[in-house]
């Protein structure tokens, strides 16, 4: 196998990738301007744009494999260095890599085995195009290429790369603005809660204002909340959710909940024997009040969430489905457990 005197091999294919990446982020920023906003607005871009306005050596690098017939480049997040790994092979068909492999191997085969022999972490490639997770040219004596034709190959490929990344994200634009649109309620819930934790305000005042949040996030989340009213009493809302109807009460004291505040609205499940009761209480329920709903279980469910979850969901964005469901298997268990 030849290879030109003037550069090494090293330089030349990182000459490649740097040039890729140029004609990849060049096509973006000239053709697909309004999408590349669009997802620079949601957050990172590694997911829709992983190559995007990137450089080598400075937080990319790449890895290398070829034979005379066969040539393979992975990008992947580093900042220490440009080249990770480069090795090369005799393509020998009575060996692995050689052309049999090549044209009895489907192309992802082909790179999963080309990434493994490298050493590479699956989860920590940056997919050059949408449609692979490397850069593979075969049929010719890639690695044998001048510096100058590497770079207008690279440029070539880079151009190709960032129309069919730019064209997927264009189609991904409404899922994007929806991720950025429940990312921005997310913020504002947290914030107003933060707001709520450092506010001056009468108790009852920050109570109802707990409330009103809460019933809005269970909104976000597809609860279908709904403040209820009855003669003689008051909740804080019903929600219907995964088909359950659930009753709510949101409470922020300044103590704990105690058993006679568990009995009180284990009550109000009492002609609602179809209903399951979610208590909201950010100074949570004391031992005595968890005894209390514990011991009704087999008749009236109860979930609390306490403080530690009412943070999860509004400073973590955690959906409080999931965790409802879980506390709800927890006391469904809890029933089998001590039978």
């Amino acid at each position: 196998m030849s290879t030109p005197a003037d550069e090494s091999i090293e330089s030349r294919v990182a000459g490649y990738a740097r040039e890729f990446i140029q004609g990849y982020t060049d096509t973006i920023d000239a053709h697909f301007q309004n999408a590349k906003n669009v997802i620079l607005g949601a957050g990172p871009v590694d997911k829709y744009l992983p190559l995007y306005g990137r450089k080598l050596g400075e937080d990319l690098a790449i890895a290398v494999f070829f034979t005379q017939i066969d040539f393979y480049l992975f990008f992947f997040d580093r900042s220490d260095a440009e080249i990770e790994a480069i090795r090369n092979e005799v393509a020998d068909n009575t060996r692995e890599f050689g052309r049999q492999w090549v044209s009895d191997t489907p192309g992802k085969r082909r790179i999963q085995r080309v990434r493994e022999y490298l050493g590479l972490e699956e989860e920590k490639v940056l997919r050059p195009t949408p449609y692979s997770e490397a850069i593979n040219i075969y049929d010719i004596n890639f690695g044998a290429w001048d510096a100058l034709n590497m770079r207008v190959k690279g440029h070539e490929d880079g151009v190709i790369a960032g129309q069919q990344v730019g064209e997927l994200a264009e189609s991904r634009l409404p899922r994007v603005r929806e991720n950025l649109r429940q990312e921005t309620m997310k913020s504002e819930f947290s914030n107003r809660y933060r707001q709520l934790l450092e506010s001056s305000m009468r108790p009852q005042d920050r109570g109802n204002a707990f409330e009103e949040l809460w019933r809005q996030v269970l909104e976000f989340y597809g609860w279908k909340p709904k403040k209820y009213r009855i003669s003689g009493e008051e909740n804080d809302f019903t929600a219907l959710y995964q088909g359950l109807h659930i009753l709510g009460e949101v409470r922020w004291f300044s103590r704990p909940m105690n058993g006679a505040k568990m009995r009180e609205f284990l009550a109000k499940l009492d002609p609602r024997p179809q209903t399951i009761g979610l208590f909201v209480s950010h100074s949570d329920v004391n031992k005595g009040g968890m005894d209390v709903v514990r011991r009704s279980v087999n008749t009236k469910t109860v979930v609390v969430f306490g403080k530690a979850v009412i943070e999860k969901v509004l400073l973590e964005g955690a959906d409080p489905g999931l965790i409802f469901e879980e506390k709800l298997r927890d006391a469904y268990d809890y029933i089998s457990e001590n039978s």
